[in-house]
Formats: C-alpha cells, sequence, structure tokens
C-alpha cells in the first residue's frame, strides 16, 4: 500500500492542486455570493470545467514539447544568453543542437490528460442532468 503512494505521489498530488484550483476559481466566481441554484450551478460546472481544459491543455504542450517542436527555440535562447555573458570560457555552448536534443529528459503527462479529462467529465455529468430538459 505504500508502495502504491510512493509511486503515485506525483499524480495524487497533481490531482489535489487541480481540486484546490476548481475551489479558488469558484470562490474567483463568487460561488458564496450568489442566491440562485442555478447560478451556484453554474459557477460549479464553470469552475470544474475551466481547470479541467487547463489541465488538458498543459498536457497536450508536453506531449508536443516531447515530441521535439520548441527544442530549436530553446537552443536558441541558451546560444544567445551565452553570447551574453562576460566570461569567455562559459561563453561556448558546450554540446551540439544533435546532442542536446537527445539529451532531453522527456516528461511525463498522460496524467495530466487523464485528470483534466475526470474534470470535464465532472463537469458534463453535473451540468446534463440539471439543464438538459
Amino acid at each position: 500500500m505504500i508502495d502504491f503512494f510512493k509511486k503515485h505521489l506525483g499524480k495524487l498530488i497533481a490531482f489535489g492542486v487541480s481540486l484546490i484550483l476548481v475551489f479558488l476559481f469558484m470562490i474567483l466566481k463568487g460561488i458564496f455570493n450568489l442566491n440562485e441554484y442555478r447560478d451556484i450551478m453554474i459557477a460549479i460546472i464553470d469552475s470544474f470545467f475551466s481547470i479541467g481544459i487547463l489541465y488538458v491543455c498543459f498536457g497536450l504542450l508536453i506531449f508536443v514539447s516531447n515530441d521535439g517542436i520548441f527544442n530549436i527555440f530553446v537552443y536558441g535562447i541558451k546560444q544567445a544568453v551565452n553570447v551574453l555573458r562576460f566570461d569567455k570560457e562559459k561563453q561556448r555552448m558546450k554540446i551540439s543542437y544533435h546532442d542536446y536534443c537527445m539529451s532531453r529528459n522527456r516528461l511525463k503527462f498522460g496524467y495530466l490528460i487523464i485528470i483534466g479529462v475526470i474534470l470535464c467529465l465532472i463537469s458534463f455529468s453535473i451540468k446534463y442532468p440539471l439543464f438538459d430538459k
């Protein structure tokens, strides 16, 4: 049981952060100042859906980044920063572009997409029974 929590600690933290963000978004929508049931439910639905879409978009951004779409931009910025350094020894880029691309760590992104889809499904499961008439 403890191994399960150690293995999935990052995913559990990401899910907890998503729920905190949903609650903060509800506060920003003014959920405690709303009087009508329909307005409160719309604020809850908007909160779950907005944070869910953000998680899905961040997951897709990491997916695209893992394929190397942004490698040339990051390498170019590092090259430009190295040119502006005062120390001539550190000014040279030690690795080539190919070596830089091969040395990049791949980030895991699937759990972000799954959390985002879960939040969107919660939003849809609240919306359709209430407002589909």
